[in-house]
């Protein structure tokens, strides 16, 4: 642990991306606080390459809600059918290619697959056959 404690010292920017582990053990609360108020400390907030940096259990699940990486709406939770958001986040991003209506859902996804409408899909970092087995409407395998 000593050189740990060094090194965090010496490198100015560093980056501790933490994740279940850390956020759903019993004491997760107090644990990513430790970390985020270590960071705070030492300056380690606000730069580039600096920060405490919790990553969620499923993937890409904080870009999906943040950034409009969900098939059900764009980006910073707007909605399709809310007036104005698909011109608002058009503009942000310099396009004129943005979806005119939401998208599958996970579930519906996979129900998709199975009626054959969709012929292809690549998943990553999961396994939907093992993840999807406890929740309603996604016994389908």
């Amino acid at each position: 642990m000593e050189t740990f404690y060094r090194w965090y010292a010496q490198t100015p920017r560093t980056v501790t991306g933490f994740s279940q582990g850390i956020n759903q053990a019993s004491a997760g609360t107090d644990k990513c606080n430790s970390i985020i108020n270590c960071h705070l400390a030492t300056g380690r907030v606000g730069l580039p390459g600096a920060g405490p940096f919790s990553l969620t259990g499923q993937p890409n699940a904080m870009g999906g809600r943040e950034v409009g990486g969900l098939a059900n709406t764009l980006a910073a939770h707007m909605d399709y059918d809310s007036p104005g958001a698909r011109d608002s986040v058009a503009r942000f991003w310099g396009t004129e290619r943005v979806p005119k209506g939401p998208g599958l859902k996970a579930v519906e996804l996979f129900e998709a697959v199975h009626r054959g409408e969709i012929k292809v899909l690549w998943v990553m970092g999961t396994n939907p056959a093992v993840s999807c087995r406890s929740r309603t409407g996604c016994a389908r395998h």
